[in-house]
């Protein structure tokens, strides 16, 4: 307290003094400190000791009065001492003289008169300030107001018993919550204020208030109104207030405001719940705060001001007996729950200037039709809904987005004309419109959300061949209609399948096409990927689901990858790479949506058989496949020797002589060389089995088997000799420079070989 104190009075030192009482006022300051110490540690030593004075004087009429000395040395405070005032009455002195020093009473210091029995106090002429708490609590009924005050602090008066508050001019503050919870019956506000705090004063015996015009700002609460005792019934502000903060929430008493031109804000809940039947607002307000006139149950009319851009949330929400609304143009924005609630409304003009209506603005309200301004584009969440009023409604072009639960519980509504403009619509929209059997939505309608058509609809014609896009505003997995409806969704035709195929749009009773006469989109559904090779379609790289005009020429083209070939390309699940022309597929008029699918391959390998007949066969085969084939000898020939791309794998062959190559991945060659049955060959002592002869792919011919010095002819397939060798013993090799049939005779047996 006393820390607080000496901060307070320091508050007031005058300017500085001449040099030549610089050093005396110094050690006067210094003095105090030093004074003040010693009260403080006396304080926290013994409690009891809760007061700190520099003297007390006795009044004419007995009563102890304490003062501290203020720093200018002139003046004191009338301050709070050791004993708790008690006398019903108290005169302050103008001036009192303690130590042959007579000092002039200017102040009434912070807690002075707090809780003290005294009902009367007269001030004199000099008190230029009334502290924080001077008279808190107190039972004080009477008092003056000097013509020297300037100041009067927070809490001076609260909880007073002061009913006369007419104070004079010169006046600059008054601090919150001044004469708060005081049975005020006579208000004069100070030409002198510029503005008033939070519950400057209590007017709760006050039947008609008048702010003037000087007051340029009144705080919220600032006229602290009781909500259950007031009496003010009409407040009037004068020209020149400029902005008033919450001051009548819940006041039933209040009947009648009178606003100057000059206002331009008024706070939020300032007539929330009060008994206001007619409101017309200056054309200068620029700013009302949220749920300003909420809830006031005999309001039946409200005009607002054209120098405002919105009408903020809940401005009139649930007021019960509205029916008129007078909205000029320029209010751009509709606040959320505006007139929600207003169950008398049947009808509100929008300015064209509107281009946002907020979620819930007519929710509960008695709105009978409606008109959209051109710029609105979106009907926000539960807008009308339980509008049960509501029996037809024209959504006009411009509207793209209806938000959740827009119409829910419209059990009235019969009648709803959805725009061509629709792009979106929210889930559960329709929800509990018992009365809407029948609706129609254009093919611009590209997403919808879970439970969209939840309701009593059976019958519902959608004009997109294009399925709509699904999103879901759950963590259950929904889709735009429960199962077990009695709705059946008509779609063109060409379309049908798209939406039976499509699990959330599936649900529906039943799924029809039917001719539409609109200039329609379908839809062509192309793979995510395609592995071998690229689609295009009219020469673009396609997305997994496009668009396009109704009775357009639309040009696939399947175009393989290096080493890869088209397999087949395939139209709603036909074959149709027979149609194709180079590697393109034209759908000549688009009336129906497609599915499209490519299958690419590897291209064929080649196969080469040399058999030792005219000619090789050139067999193609998959890339990666295998080839199997029997190998048959002429008669007096057998097997002797089977190479597959050089490599020998006779004794890969099965009992019935039948040879399956490894997978193929590149050309390859399959060679076969074979001897001539000769049981001569034991004569000259020679294992004619060991002897092998094969002829690779450049005319090589080799002979393995034979001993050194042996003969090895070849003889073209007509007898000519082409060439002879003798043996080394260690494998023998001879070239053939033509292609044809050979054969090559050895001691063993004659061989028979293709080149």
């Amino acid at each position: 307290m006393l820390t607080y104190q000496f901060k307070h009075q320091n508050l007031f030192l005058p300017p500085e003094p001449p040099n030549s009482t610089k050093m005396k006022l110094n050690q006067f300051i210094s003095q105090r400190l030093l004074q003040g110490f010693v009260c403080l540690l006396a304080v926290i030593i013994s409690p009891q000791l809760a007061s700190a004075y520099d003297f007390s004087l006795k009044t004419d009429t007995g009563v102890d009065i304490y003062y501290n000395i203020n720093p200018d040395g002139k003046t004191v405070t009338v301050t709070y001492g050791p004993m708790e005032y008690t006398a019903l009455s108290v005169e302050i002195p103008q001036e009192v003289t303690y130590e042959g020093n007579t000092y002039t009473v200017t102040i009434i210091g912070y807690n002075s008169f707090k809780a003290a029995k005294t009902q009367s106090i007269k001030l004199p002429e000099t008190i230029e300030d009334i502290q924080n708490y001077a008279f808190s609590g107190s039972q004080l009924a009477e008092v003056n107001y000097p013509a020297a005050l300037k100041y009067i602090r927070s809490y001076a008066f609260q909880s007073t018993l002061l009913t006369n508050c007419v104070l004079p001019d010169g006046i600059l503050e008054i601090g919150t919550y001044a004469f708060h919870n005081a049975p005020i019956k006579s208000l004069r506000i100070p030409k002198t204020i510029s503005q008033l705090a939070t519950y400057t004063f209590s007017c709760h015996n006050l039947e008609e208030i008048t702010i003037p015009g000087n007051v340029k700002t009144v705080g919220d609460n600032a006229l602290g109104v009781s909500l259950t005792s007031s009496k003010t019934r009409k407040v009037t502000f004068e020209e020149g207030v400029e902005s008033i903060g919450c001051l009548f929430y819940g006041l039933k008493s209040l009947q009648e405001v009178s606003f100057p031109s000059t206002l331009t804000t008024i706070g939020d809940r300032c007539f929330s719940e009060t008994t206001l039947k007619n409101i017309i607002l200056p054309n200068n307000i620029k700013s009302i705060g949220s749920s300003c006139f909420a809830k006031c149950a005999k309001l039946e009319s409200i005009t607002f001001s054209n120098g405002m851009s919105e009408l903020p949330t809940e401005i009139c929400e649930s007021c019960i007996n509205l029916t008129k609304v007078t909205i000029p143009g320029g209010i751009e924005k509709i606040g959320v729950r505006a007139f929600s609630g207003c169950k008398l409304l049947s009808r509100v003009n929008l300015p064209e200037s509107v281009e946002f209506i907020g979620g819930y603005c007519f929710e509960y309200s008695g709105i009978v039709d409606f008109k959209f301004p051109p710029k609105v584009t979106t009907i926000n969440d539960h807008t009308f809904s339980y509008c049960h009023n509501l029996t037809k409604l024209t959504i006009p072009e411009g509207i793209l987005k209806i938000n959740d639960y827009a119409f829910t519980s419209c059990e009235n509504l019969t009648e709803l004309i959805f725009p061509h403009s629709l792009t979106e619509i929210g889930s559960n929209v329709l929800q509990g419109c018992s009365s809407l059997k029948e609706i129609t939505l254009y093919h611009q309608l590209n997403t919808v959300h879970n439970r969209s058509f939840v309701g009593a609809l059976n019958k519902i014609h959608l004009h997109r061949a294009v399925v709509p896009n699904y999103v879901s505003d759950s963590w259950t997995i929904q889709t735009v209609i429960p199962e077990g409806n009695s709705c059946t969704l008509y779609v063109p035709k060409g379309s049908g399948d798209s939406y039976k195929a499509n699990y959330y749009w599936n649900k529906f009773m039943a799924i029809e096409e039917v001719d539409m006469p609109d200039n329609l989109n379908y839809q062509i559904t192309f793979p995510s990927s395609t592995f071998g090779g690229n689609l295009s379609v009219n020469g673009e790289k396609p997305k997994t689901l496009m668009e396009f005009a109704m009775n357009s020429e639309i040009t696939i083209t399947a175009t393989p990858n290096n080493g890869y070939h088209l397999k087949s390309l395939l139209i709603n699940g036909e074959d149709v790479t027979s149609e194709m022309s180079d590697g393109s597929y034209t759908i000549k008029n688009l009336n129906a949506n497609y599915t499209v699918s490519a299958e690419f391959a590897e291209n064929p390998v080649r196969l080469s058989l040399f058999m030792a007949v005219g000619g090789s066969v050139d067999v193609e085969i998959e890339k990666r496949d295998t080839f199997s084939c029997f190998i048959t000898p002429e008669e007096g020939w057998q097997i002797n020797n089977v190479r597959f791309n050089g490599s020998d794998v006779t004794a890969s062959l099965t009992d019935d002589n039948r040879y399956t190559t490894p997978a193929i991945t590149r050309n390859s060659e399959l060679r076969v060389t074979f001897e001539n049955v000769n049981s001569a060959v034991e004569n000259i002592g020679l294992d004619a089995s060991a002897v092998k002869v094969y002829v690779d792919a450049d005319g090589l011919v080799t002979i393995e088997g034979l001993e050194a010095g042996q003969t090895v002819s070849a003889y073209s397939v007509g007898g000519q000799l082409v060439d002879r060798i003798t043996s080394s013993g260690s494998g023998d090799t001879l070239r053939l420079y033509n292609h044809g049939i050979y054969l090559i005779q050895t001691p063993a047996k004659t061989y028979k070989i293709h080149y």
